[in-house]
């Protein structure tokens, strides 16, 4: 295999690399990330011709300040990889060791490293980082940043360089300012607005949101800065006042400006202005020819970035990265049409479109890799809209494609993050976030996918603090938010859950999703009053399947199974293949006495679990419904098999415990019904909810019901 990068050679501190060339694979993908985070590394890329080879180890090993120990059954049965550590340890050099995989180190081995901390790469989320911490002196420290302390819903909805160096410069030029007061907002926080289309074309609109975007993703790679996201940045409305930026994306400073693009000639004008006075601060134009854009980008930038070291202060210093995966203007132009097709509400529709503009992209430059990572997005997206398992391997072929011709893609290891989550990888897919956040620690995806990782290993303290991280890196992003308000409805804090949700709604009042998890966490607190109003909020903003499942729901609890028939068949007009819209369905009508149209929601419902479930044979939410499914279609046995296949994978999941209650009590097993229920509840399950449920009106009348209400403190 060939090696990635040249050697050290020099006189500052180094890292020696001792590993079997079994293992490059691994090792050199590890040693790249490394090497583009400034350290110094020695591997034996390094070895002179015709110079004595243990000579060279020997002046090598010597002279470095760490030896990185790569272990696995390849490198502890090597000799070489046991004399360079033996000499290490007696030249009094620091072992940082890594497991490649589950070997037991020899006696020789074991002898000189049993006192040595070790690293795991399979089974460390945070490896990249915490190696970087372990070579001490070699590399900048990974500092994360300063974290505040702060359920499940029944359907919760979880051409441009040179710009980017004036950006750079007007940013930087304020923020080592010191005499910007201080404030709650974080005062190196920015948001780049949207660019005016000037001259009012399709393809100028285009390429301006484009533009704007690459800004914001170039921005937010500066350690130290934060960034307002993409989608709440184009939230704005045009003319919007600094008040009202302030308030909504919480920046201390924002960019505007405009974008004129006329046959070969681009015009942008940027203004720098500060939020709180309305004051601008800076402005300046650009002039120049779209056929030398790229070109000019990287000259300008890589000046700015140069500047940036010499103002920002020493906590935010950057490096520069690999260069970024440049194309013709024509190219580029096809590849964002493709995004904004993405931008919009995914359908099968609207992925059908996306693929088409990125294939047409790829024609006009066949190794474009953002084009490639379009079709690897989509193809991840799109996997559960279509339920078509060929995205799969698509998506895969995809993203590995864009990783070959640009290993720094955030946006390819967070998909296939999603993808391998989504399919039940889950060690996957915390290896794609965990890359993900070695190229930019405070990637708000990255964060929350493994935060979700933590969460399904039952690692609750250390999710919910990546969850608060990505609401730290940007403040302004509602997806944040949402997503720690959903961690805390999936483990029974529902009142926690109402007021993450409620920042939702104050950042975007017309945010559909928001409004229908407030009404689905206030439901389950039992505060069906202000629920209603929450869903009804929601719909009117965008009726959606899942708005209409809860507002369903809370009508079935309330008794009223008329209007809770109306609204669940609305969702399954919405989403005609979702499980649970029909279990849902199922439920409501198996109380208003129609017992044929209650076979077939269920049988519906079960049919498109069962599909979901061979994708993911780990998912413990659809095997919890399939357990209710099962159940109400007379199949006991494989609904108590699916319930504590559930609660085998997800123990600390209410819903779980509560669902074989369910089952139990249909059983006719009062008494270990009662056991579940009671645990559900101590794990967060709403105890008024547990009374209003019409399916254990039978274990209600028996004494076992009435020793758990007592038990728990309920009517």
């Amino acid at each position: 295999m060939e090696k990635p990068f040249p050697a050290y050679k020099g006189n500052d501190s180094y890292v020696f690399v001792c590993y079997a060339h079994a293992d490059a694979a691994f090792v050199y993908a590890d040693i790249q990330q490394l090497y583009r985070k400034g350290i110094n590394l020695w591997y034996d890329e390094g070895i002179s011709a015709g110079r004595p080879w243990r000579a060279e180890i020997a002046d090598a090993v010597r002279g470095a300040s760490r030896l990185l120990f790569f272990i696995s059954e390849a490198s502890v049965q090597s000799q070489h990889c046991t004399h360079e550590v033996d000499y290490a340890m007696d030249k009094g050099i620091d072992i940082v060791p890594v497991y490649l995989d589950d070997t037991e180190l020899t006696a020789e081995l074991d002898l000189v490293l049993n006192r040595v901390q070790a690293l795991y790469r399979k089974s460390d989320a945070l490896y990249i980082q915490h190696l970087l911490d372990a070579l001490g002196d070699t590399a900048a420290p990974i500092k994360a940043p300063a974290i505040t302390p702060w359920k499940r819903s029944l359907n919760p909805t979880t051409a441009m360089g040179f710009i980017f160096a004036i950006f750079f410069v007007l940013v930087w030029w304020y923020l080592q300012d010191s005499t910007v007061p201080k404030s709650d907002i974080n005062p190196n926080s920015i948001a780049v607005l949207p660019l005016l289309n000037i001259d009012g074309g399709e393809r100028s609109e285009i390429f301006s949101n484009g533009l704007t975007e690459d800004v914001i993703n170039s921005l937010s790679r500066i350690p130290g800065l934060q960034v307002s996201s993409r989608r709440d940045s184009f939230s704005m409305p045009d003319n919007v006042s600094s008040s009202e930026v302030r308030q909504r994306l919480r920046v201390n400073y924002y960019i505007e400006g405009s974008v004129r693009l006329a046959d070969d000639r681009i015009r942008v004008v940027i203004r720098l202005i500060e939020s709180g006075s309305g004051r601008q601060l800076q402005s300046r134009s650009f002039t120049g020819s779209s056929e030398d854009l790229f070109k000019i980008q990287d000259e300008i930038t890589s000046l700015a970035i140069a500047n940036l070291r010499v103002a920002l202060p020493e906590d935010t210093q950057i490096s520069i990265g690999a260069a970024a995966n440049h194309t013709n203007i024509d190219a580029y132009v096809l590849y964002r049409r493709g995004v904004e097709a993405l931008q919009k509400p995914m359908t099968p529709q609207t992925i059908e479109q996306a693929l088409d503009w990125f294939a047409r992209s790829l024609e006009v430059d066949p190794d474009y890799a953002a084009a490639h990572a379009g079709k690897c997005r989509t193809y991840s997206s799109g996997f559960s809209i279509v339920s078509n398992p060929l995205f799969i391997d698509k998506a895969e072929q995809a993203c590995a494609t864009a990783l070959v011709l640009d290993p720094n893609l955030i946006m390819v290891h967070n998909a296939l993050g999603d993808l391998y989550w989504k399919t039940g990888k889950h060690e996957a897919a915390e290896a794609s976030y965990q890359h993900a956040l070695a190229i930019d620690k405070n990637d708000t995806s990255a964060l929350t996918g493994l935060a979700w990782w933590y969460s399904s290993q039952q690692k609750m303290a250390d999710a919910e603090e990546l969850f608060r991280q990505a609401i730290a890196s940007q403040p302004g992003n509602w997806r944040s938010y949402n997503a720690l308000g959903t961690f805390y409805f999936q483990n029974g804090r529902f009142e926690e859950a109402t007021e993450v949700y409620k920042e939702v709604v104050s950042l975007d009042t017309n945010n559909q999703q928001g409004w229908s998890n407030v009404g689905a966490s206030l439901m389950l607190s039992g505060n069906f009053s202000d629920a209603a109003p929450a869903y009804e909020r929601a719909i009117k903003i965008e009726p959606q399947a899942n708005t209409y499942s809860n507002l369903g729901l809370m009508y079935y609890y309330l008794g009223n199974n008329k209007e809770a028939v109306t609204a669940l068949e609305n969702a399954t007009k919405l989403a005609p293949k979702n499980h649970l819209v029909w279990s849902n369905l199922g439920d409501a009508l198996s109380f208003s006495g129609q017992l044929e149209r209650t076979d077939q929601a269920f049988r519906k419902a079960e049919g498109f679990a069962e599909s979901q479930l061979a994708i993911n044979l780990r998912d413990a939410e659809t095997m919890t419904d399939l357990a209710w499914i099962k159940a109400m279609r007379g199949k006991m046995e494989d609904a108590v098999d699916f319930a504590v296949r559930a609660q085998n994978i997800a123990p600390g999941d209410p819903q779980v415990h509560f669902i074989h209650g369910l089952v139990l009590s249909r059983l006719g097993d009062y008494a270990a019904a009662a056991v579940e229920l009671e645990t559900a509840v101590e794990m967060g399950y709403p105890p008024g909810m547990l009374a209003a449920e019409p399916h254990l009106k039978e274990l209600k009348e028996k004494v076992e019901f009435s020793a758990l209400m007592d038990k728990i403190g309920t009517d």
